[in-house]
Protein backbone atom coordinates (compact mmCIF):
# COMPACT_ATOMS: atom_id res chain seq x y z
CA UNK A 1 0.00 0.00 0.00
CA UNK A 2 1.29 3.73 -0.62
CA UNK A 3 0.05 6.32 1.65
CA UNK A 4 -0.46 9.85 0.23
CA UNK A 5 -1.06 12.72 1.87
CA UNK A 6 -2.16 16.29 0.06
CA UNK A 7 -2.40 19.23 2.14
CA UNK A 8 -2.25 22.80 1.38
CA UNK A 9 0.14 24.80 3.73
CA UNK A 10 0.81 28.65 3.93
CA UNK A 11 4.63 29.76 3.76
CA UNK A 12 4.83 30.02 7.44
CA UNK A 13 4.20 26.25 7.49
CA UNK A 14 0.77 26.61 8.72
CA UNK A 15 -2.45 24.43 7.35
CA UNK A 16 -5.26 26.47 9.32
CA UNK A 17 -5.27 29.68 11.22
CA UNK A 18 -5.06 30.62 14.53
CA UNK A 19 -8.72 29.76 15.31
CA UNK A 20 -8.84 27.05 12.72
CA UNK A 21 -9.94 29.25 9.85
CA UNK A 22 -9.36 28.35 5.77
CA UNK A 23 -10.23 31.13 4.14
CA UNK A 24 -7.16 32.41 2.97
CA UNK A 25 -6.70 28.89 1.05
CA UNK A 26 -9.19 30.90 -1.34
CA UNK A 27 -6.61 33.98 -1.39
CA UNK A 28 -5.65 33.61 -4.97
CA UNK A 29 -8.35 34.61 -6.91
CA UNK A 30 -8.98 31.59 -9.51
CA UNK A 31 -11.77 33.17 -11.90
CA UNK A 32 -11.36 29.85 -14.37
CA UNK A 33 -11.35 27.19 -11.23
CA UNK A 34 -8.81 25.46 -11.85
CA UNK A 35 -8.26 22.31 -9.60
CA UNK A 36 -4.66 22.49 -9.43
CA UNK A 37 -4.17 18.99 -10.07
CA UNK A 38 -6.89 17.50 -7.53
CA UNK A 39 -9.00 15.96 -9.47
CA UNK A 40 -5.95 13.81 -11.41
CA UNK A 41 -4.97 13.06 -7.19
CA UNK A 42 -8.47 11.84 -5.74
CA UNK A 43 -9.13 9.19 -9.20
CA UNK A 44 -5.77 7.41 -7.96
CA UNK A 45 -6.35 7.11 -4.10
CA UNK A 46 -9.07 3.83 -3.20
CA UNK A 47 -9.59 4.86 0.65
CA UNK A 48 -9.56 7.76 2.31
CA UNK A 49 -8.44 8.41 6.59
CA UNK A 50 -9.96 11.67 8.01
CA UNK A 51 -9.26 12.87 11.07
CA UNK A 52 -12.16 13.75 13.19
CA UNK A 53 -11.53 17.55 13.24
CA UNK A 54 -11.46 17.38 9.10
CA UNK A 55 -14.67 15.34 9.15
CA UNK A 56 -16.39 17.64 11.65
CA UNK A 57 -15.35 20.87 9.43
CA UNK A 58 -16.81 19.57 6.66
CA UNK A 59 -19.63 18.75 8.22
CA UNK A 60 -20.14 21.98 9.21
CA UNK A 61 -20.35 23.49 5.71
CA UNK A 62 -23.71 22.31 5.66
CA UNK A 63 -23.37 20.11 1.98
CA UNK A 64 -26.63 19.31 0.32
CA UNK A 65 -26.06 15.46 1.00
CA UNK A 66 -25.71 12.89 -1.04
CA UNK A 67 -25.28 15.95 -4.07
CA UNK A 68 -22.45 18.25 -2.65
CA UNK A 69 -20.07 15.15 -0.69
CA UNK A 70 -16.73 15.93 -2.14
CA UNK A 71 -15.16 11.65 -2.19
CA UNK A 72 -15.61 9.57 -4.95
CA UNK A 73 -14.30 6.47 -2.25
CA UNK A 74 -14.62 5.24 0.59
CA UNK A 75 -13.80 7.21 3.82
CA UNK A 76 -12.81 6.38 7.29
CA UNK A 77 -13.05 9.00 9.90
CA UNK A 78 -10.38 8.46 12.88
CA UNK A 79 -12.28 8.70 16.05
CA UNK A 80 -12.48 7.18 19.36
CA UNK A 81 -15.76 8.82 20.25
CA UNK A 82 -18.95 8.47 18.93
CA UNK A 83 -19.59 9.63 15.61
CA UNK A 84 -22.74 10.65 14.32
CA UNK A 85 -23.09 10.29 9.64
CA UNK A 86 -25.81 11.50 8.18
CA UNK A 87 -27.81 9.17 6.53
CA UNK A 88 -27.34 9.93 3.25
CA UNK A 89 -23.91 8.93 4.24
CA UNK A 90 -23.90 5.96 6.07
CA UNK A 91 -22.78 3.74 2.88
CA UNK A 92 -19.75 6.25 1.87
CA UNK A 93 -18.58 6.97 5.77
CA UNK A 94 -17.26 4.54 8.49
CA UNK A 95 -15.67 5.33 12.17
CA UNK A 96 -12.26 3.95 12.16
CA UNK A 97 -9.95 3.77 15.20
CA UNK A 98 -6.01 2.84 15.99
CA UNK A 99 -2.53 2.90 15.16
CA UNK A 100 -1.70 4.50 11.89
CA UNK A 101 -0.12 0.83 11.07
CA UNK A 102 -3.34 -0.82 12.42
CA UNK A 103 -5.42 1.67 10.29
CA UNK A 104 -3.65 1.22 7.20
CA UNK A 105 -3.65 -2.38 7.51
CA UNK A 106 -7.17 -2.79 8.34
CA UNK A 107 -7.28 -0.47 4.54
CA UNK A 108 -5.33 -2.79 2.95
CA UNK A 109 -6.63 -5.82 4.31
CA UNK A 110 -10.00 -4.34 1.79
CA UNK A 111 -8.03 -4.41 -0.89
CA UNK A 112 -7.06 0.01 -0.71
CA UNK A 113 -3.78 0.03 -2.55
CA UNK A 114 -3.54 3.69 -2.45
CA UNK A 115 -4.56 5.71 1.00
CA UNK A 116 -4.93 9.43 1.46
CA UNK A 117 -4.81 10.57 5.04
CA UNK A 118 -6.29 14.03 5.54
CA UNK A 119 -5.98 15.77 8.89
CA UNK A 120 -3.03 17.81 10.48
CA UNK A 121 -3.09 15.05 13.62
CA UNK A 122 -4.11 12.60 11.43
CA UNK A 123 -1.53 13.37 9.31
CA UNK A 124 1.42 13.95 11.62
CA UNK A 125 0.93 10.65 13.29
CA UNK A 126 1.39 8.75 9.95
CA UNK A 127 4.51 10.92 9.24
CA UNK A 128 5.75 9.73 12.70
CA UNK A 129 5.35 6.30 12.22
CA UNK A 130 7.05 6.32 9.06
CA UNK A 131 4.38 5.61 7.01
CA UNK A 132 3.67 8.40 4.66
CA UNK A 133 4.69 7.61 0.74
CA UNK A 134 4.35 10.64 -1.09
CA UNK A 135 3.26 13.95 -0.14
CA UNK A 136 1.92 16.81 -2.09
CA UNK A 137 2.35 20.65 -1.01
CA UNK A 138 0.25 23.34 -1.94
CA UNK A 139 1.70 26.33 -1.21
CA UNK A 140 -0.55 29.96 -0.67
CA UNK A 141 1.38 32.48 -0.46
CA UNK A 142 0.06 33.75 3.20
CA UNK A 143 1.68 34.42 6.54
CA UNK A 144 -0.73 33.12 8.96
CA UNK A 145 1.89 33.57 12.14
CA UNK A 146 -0.06 31.41 14.30
CA UNK A 147 -2.65 28.12 13.84
CA UNK A 148 -1.97 24.62 13.49
CA UNK A 149 1.21 23.67 11.65
CA UNK A 150 1.69 20.39 9.77
CA UNK A 151 5.12 19.93 10.78
CA UNK A 152 4.96 20.43 14.20
CA UNK A 153 6.60 18.49 17.22
CA UNK A 154 7.74 15.43 14.67
CA UNK A 155 8.81 12.47 16.69
CA UNK A 156 11.67 9.58 15.19
CA UNK A 157 14.36 9.65 12.74
CA UNK A 158 14.79 11.97 9.96
CA UNK A 159 12.73 10.99 6.95
CA UNK A 160 14.49 12.30 3.40
CA UNK A 161 11.89 13.06 0.90
CA UNK A 162 12.82 13.33 -2.86
CA UNK A 163 11.13 16.21 -5.19
CA UNK A 164 9.41 14.65 -8.06
CA UNK A 165 7.34 17.52 -9.25
CA UNK A 166 6.82 20.86 -8.77
CA UNK A 167 4.50 23.18 -10.47
CA UNK A 168 3.03 26.87 -10.24
CA UNK A 169 -0.66 27.54 -10.39
CA UNK A 170 -2.37 31.21 -10.78
CA UNK A 171 0.85 32.49 -11.31
CA UNK A 172 1.68 32.44 -7.07
CA UNK A 173 0.85 29.00 -5.66
CA UNK A 174 3.30 26.70 -5.67
CA UNK A 175 2.43 22.94 -5.84
CA UNK A 176 5.15 20.39 -4.85
CA UNK A 177 5.14 16.41 -4.86
CA UNK A 178 7.27 14.35 -2.63
CA UNK A 179 8.18 10.86 -2.17
CA UNK A 180 9.86 9.21 0.74
CA UNK A 181 13.14 8.10 0.12
CA UNK A 182 14.27 4.63 2.16
CA UNK A 183 17.68 4.45 0.74
CA UNK A 184 19.09 6.44 3.20
CA UNK A 185 17.11 7.07 6.23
Amino acid sequence: MNVHMYLAISIDGYIAGPSGELGWLDSVPNPDGDDMGSIDFFSRMDALIMGRNTFDSIMSMELQLPQQWPYAMPVRVATSRLLKIPDELASEVEPISGTPEEMAAALEGRGARNLYVDGGALVRSFLDADLVDEMTLTTIPVLLGGGARLFEGGKGAIKRFSLISSRVYLEQIVQSRWVRDRTGG
